[in-house]
């Protein structure tokens, strides 16, 4: 959460009372709302308030589209109103193109001040599932290459279309497009599906799961 300050508003009459405009007691940080008050030129009786307000972004993920993407910012304050960027700074990690995870940071200037940090990804394009041909006790697999900003496959297979308690095998090259599944019990109808991955440092990013096909085991 996000404070707003508001420095001006009309004049609001209130009965027996002449209040003059906000005056700001404190800005807006990120942990709390700015405090406004106004003055009764009349009686010298006071009015307090805070409005605080929200950041989203457009998107948290993004597909690799092999151009720059960043998502957009909104700050609102707590009646849904936008606050104008000219009450903040937006920067963004470096790139912004290829998969993984990047960071934004938004300052506070003006009226507020603060800093919110924000990450978001980039994941590898999906892949899709050609054919998936039954063997005895076994079955094969294969799914279209989909080697760009991929580092290989995941394959998870299970006898449930919710594909609980489902097995996961992994494929460690994106060039490979096929994987034979061993040790499946005979006569069973199993739900298969795959997806790709990129993995950069010790973190691994996922595509969408292809669709699901299913075959019944010789």
């Amino acid at each position: 959460m996000c404070g707003e300050v508001i420095v001006k508003q009309d004049e609001i009459p209130a009965l027996g009372h002449s209040f003059g405009d906000w005056e700001i007691v404190s800005k807006a940080t990120c942990e709390n709302a700015g405090e406004l008050k106004r003055v009764c030129s009349v009686c010298g009786a006071e009015e307090t308030k805070k409005d605080p307000a929200t950041v989203t972004m457009s998107k948290n993920s993004f597909v690799y589209s092999g151009k720059v993407q960043k998502p957009v910012v909104v700050v609102k304050d707590s009646k849904g109103r936008i606050i104008p960027s000219a009450g903040y700074t937006i920067t963004y990690s470096k790139g912004c193109k290829a998969v993984g995870k990047y960071a934004l940071k938004l300052t506070f200037k003006g009226n507020y001040r603060g800093t919110i940090n924000r990450t978001y990804t980039i994941v590898p394009k999906a892949t899709s599932i050609s054919s998936v041909l039954s063997g005895k006790k076994t079955f094969t697999i294969n799914w279209k290459k989909q080697t760009t900003e991929s580092s290989g496959y995941e394959v998870q297979y299970a006898t449930a279309s919710s594909f609980k308690g489902a097995k996961t095998v992994a494929v460690t090259s994106s060039k490979i497009t096929s994987k034979k599944i061993a040790a499946v019990t005979s006569k069973r109808k199993y739900y298969v599906r795959v997806r790709a991955y990129k993995k950069v440092g010790n973190t691994k990013y996922y595509s969408a799961w292809s669709g699901v096909k299913t075959v019944v085991v010789k």
